[in-house]
């Protein structure tokens, strides 16, 4: 979204509790609906941005950013351009003990530099066949590369004795690259915007890391020193793609609406990971940990859904299948490792009540799943270090989502919701030693109660919104993990704030304060408040700014608790940043007789 340049959007939508057009992965979380203009007028206009800065501890960050709109008869185009470049320095301390009365415990120092690059670009076009027919083709893509160093003090006790010291050195580079393309057609088959939309879609995603750890060890109680050194290399490049076909009937005057459709999508991926020592100053693979897969995922749905709006009351009911098929083939051991397919059904069933209107009341239920990925399935051993072992499960299963919660509209937005569904990840250290083991997806359920407030804010001399959300989470644990239920409060609150000053100069305020937790552990409360001061000129064409962020820079708590261990860390990662940047929007419109814009609102989103 912040990519997206805002002259570009019409406006924005969030979707709380979705249709059963939408997919069920991800679907109970909600949907963002990105509309971009399709201007009466005709010509074109771009916008240019930059910006750059440094933190307090001389580290500097820099971006541009580039847009395109453009409009000739029938054929529209939009298109974005940007890439931003940061660098950081974070350091910390960890301290963990384990909780099986052996009295092993740890402490750790670290420095970590970094940098990356991330780099961003969409460009859609769209054509009016007729004032019934819509055609839009785009490719959008973004990614970032970087690399990192860190270096580590780490010293082993049990009791109040040291066992071993561990100094390393790791680095660690990747590429993360999600490209995509798409084709919409869409037709207007009456005058009450009832709509067929054909939408082919396609993904390339290229993911890859080089990361290698040295470790030098002492040991206290003979004096003897050891080496642990270790690389691995990785790479995927999964490929998806998807055919969707959807329909939506609106019955004339009498407000009831019947949507139905389908879609099939293919996902192929092929990994490799390769696992290096290091022998005489150069690294060697080691055929024993090295693999390859190829890993297949089918999914197809069909979806029927019906609504009715009367005068202060409406609903609407739909209810969404999908089969998926999943297989996964070790290249290296010759054996498949993952052959299975499931059916599952989402229903969900919503009611609108509007006694006024200023107050709209929405009760809803929503149903929907979250499917492993494939490195949680993946069994094969990762060493990322000397003392932390990944591995997956084969045999993993979805987790079965269910949302049911309140929506109240009174001239701002309210939200109370209920949802169950299974959690990620928990790890143990081994009995005998201090090497830590992580398999994903093996936890039971999470139970929770979320509220969240919207407050919007325009005067004539200050707009913005105000946010606030709350969750309080039960996490529940199967027999073999030995751990009581977990509970867990999070919390978060947004300000953003501008405030209209003489002169044509504004003052942007934003706020930030946030808490989060999950299943194996849980963070201090972190604020973060920046200011941005802005000069308008040239009516609004061109902007300067300046930019301070992190002013009172936050530090990071975290403490994990997860199998048999606890840990708490903290850090910096986060210094005072100060940027200068301009804005300068060109190009000429003019207004056009000749053309019927489509009513129809399909076609524009993202």
């Amino acid at each position: 979204l912040k990519a997206v340049p805002a002259a570009q959007i019409e406006r924005i939508e969030i979707i709380t509790h979705p249709s059963a057009k939408y997919k069920a992965q991800g679907s109970s979380g909600g949907v963002i609906e990105v509309y971009t203009k399709n201007f009466h007028l005709e010509g074109y206009n771009m916008t240019v941005s930059s910006e750059a800065g440094v933190n307090t501890q001389l580290k500097p960050t820099t971006g541009l950013h580039m847009g395109i709109s453009l409009k000739k008869k029938k054929f529209s185009l939009n298109g974005y351009l940007g890439a931003n470049y940061n660098s950081q320095i974070s350091f910390g301390d960890t301290e963990g003990e384990v909780t099986d009365g052996t009295e092993r415990r740890m402490n750790s120092e670290f420095v970590d530099n970094g940098n990356n690059i991330w780099q961003y670009y969409n460009l859609k076009s769209a054509y009016n066949i007729s004032d019934k027919k819509r055609l839009t083709v785009g490719i959008n893509g973004y990614g970032s590369n970087g690399s990192s160093e860190n270096e580590a003090t780490t010293i082993y006790t049990v009791a109040n004795d040291s066992l071993t010291n561990r100094n390393s050195i790791s680095s660690y580079k990747y590429t993360w690259l999600n490209n995509s393309a798409f084709a919409n057609y869409t037709v207007e088959t009456d005058t009450f915007n009832s709509a067929f939309e054909i939408n082919l879609n396609y993904i390339n995603k290229v993911s890859g890391s080089n990361s290698e750890s040295f470790g030098q060890f002492k040991n206290y109680l003979d004096a003897s020193e050891s080496r642990f050194d270790i690389k691995n290399v990785s790479r995927d490049i999964p490929n998806i793609g998807e055919l969707r076909i959807n329909y939506d009937h609106n019955f004339d005057t009498t407000k009831w609406k019947l949507s139905f459709g389908g879609s099939v999508s293919t996902l192929f991926n092929g990994k490799t990971f390769d696992q290096y020592s290091y022998n005489e100053n150069e690294w060697v693979i080691d055929p024993t940990f090295s693999n390859s897969y190829n890993y297949s995922e089918y999914i197809g749905a069909l979806f029927v859904e019906v609504s009715k709006k009367w005068n202060k009351i409406g609903f609407r009911a739909g209810l969404r299948g999908e089969y998926t098929k999943l297989k996964g083939y070790s290249n290296s051991l010759d054996q498949e490792f993952i052959d299975s397919s499931y059916v599952l059904p989402f229903p969900s069933l919503s009611l609108l009540l509007e006694p006024s209107d200023k107050v709209g009341i929405t009760f809803f239920y929503n149903s929907g799943i979250d499917r492993p990925q494939f490195s949680n399935f993946d069994p094969f051993i990762r060493t990322q270090d000397s003392l932390s072992i990944q591995y997956g499960n084969p045999y993993l299963l979805p987790s079965y989502e269910h949302s049911i919660g309140v929506d109240v509209n009174l001239f701002y937005a309210y939200n109370l919701s209920l949802t169950y569904n299974h959690i990620n990840e928990l790890s143990f250290i081994d009995d005998d030693s201090f090497v830590r083991e992580t398999t994903p997806w093996n936890a039971q359920k999470e139970q929770g109660v979320e509220a969240s407030l919207g407050l919007p804010f325009q005067t004539d001399w200050v707009q913005g919104w105000n946010s606030f959300w709350i969750d309080y989470s039960k996490y529940s644990f199967t027999s073999e993990f030995g751990r009581v239920p977990l509970y867990n409060l999070t919390f978060g609150a947004y300000s953003y704030l501008t405030f209209t000053l003489p002169k044509n100069f504004t003052i942007t305020n934003r706020v930030h304060i946030n808490k989060w937790g999950g299943a194996d552990g849980q963070s201090n409360a972190r604020g973060n408040w920046g200011l941005r001061l802005t000069k308008k000129m040239m009516g609004n064409k061109l902007q300067i700014f300046a930019d301070v962020g992190d002013i009172i820079p936050p530090k990071n708590t975290f403490s994990q608790i997860s199998g048999n261990y606890t840990y708490e860390s903290n850090t910096q990662r986060a210094f005072t940043t100060f940027k200068l940047g301009l804005y300068y929007k060109f190009g000429r419109l003019k207004g056009s007789t000749q053309i019927e814009e489509s009513s129809s609102g399909q076609s524009d989103r993202l």
